[in-house]
This record gives C-alpha cells, structure tokens and sequence, in this order.
C-alpha cells in the first residue's frame, strides 16, 4: 500500500465521533491506518490540531490509541511574532504554512514513493 494522509483542522475527532459515535467511532481511524501499514512500522497518518481551534482537535483517542505509530496526534504552538513575543491563535487556519506541517507532508510523501 502506497498511501499516507495528513490532516490538520479535523472535526473527525471533536465532533464527528461525538455526534457519530455508531460511523466514527470505536476505533475506525486506527483501523483505517493501521491497514495502510506496510509492515515498516511507519507513519501513514499524521493529524496537526492546535488548542486554540475550535473546530479541530486530536483524532487519535480512546478505541483509536491503539494505533501505537507515535506520534499521530501533533499539538501545534501558535505562531510568536518577533515583534510581540506573545503567541497569535491562529485556531482553525494556517497549518501549512506551520514548517512542522510542511516537513511532514514532504517525509509522507517519500515515504509512499514507488
């Protein structure tokens, strides 16, 4: 299997899975990245959220811990402006252009190279 997927901002755990709990629950996101797993122990899904997002959050909980791939859950400082020195929310936008992001989506992307 040559597939990986990046997530940032995602409902799927705050919200789908609370509102969902018979179609996204009970460990649906493991079970979907573990059958991605190529036998090489690597990362297939990464999911940035930040606390200050009101609409993303970890996806990675409950039945879904048992993914066991750390870390697939990535909190995300926001961004401190030089010239404030205090941090900027930045909640539900900016993910990629967050350099954590960008680096990720780069390695997902080797990593799913033929």
């Amino acid at each position: 299997h040559r597939l990986a997927a990046l997530t940032h901002g995602s409902p799927l755990g705050r919200y789908y899975r609370r509102f969902w709990p018979g179609v996204f629950g009970g460990g649906l996101a493991a079970g979907v990245a573990s059958s991605w797993d190529d036998g090489g122990g690597g990362e297939r899904w990464w999911n940035a959220f930040r606390l200050t997002d009101p609409i993303g959050g970890p996806l990675f909980t409950g039945p879904d811990e048992r993914i066991g791939l750390p870390p697939t859950d990535v909190c995300l400082p926001d961004p401190r402006p030089a010239r404030t020195g205090c941090p900027e929310p930045k909640g539900h936008m900016g993910h990629l252009s967050d350099p954590d992001v960008r680096a990720k989506l780069d390695e997902l992307g080797v990593a799913v190279r033929p």
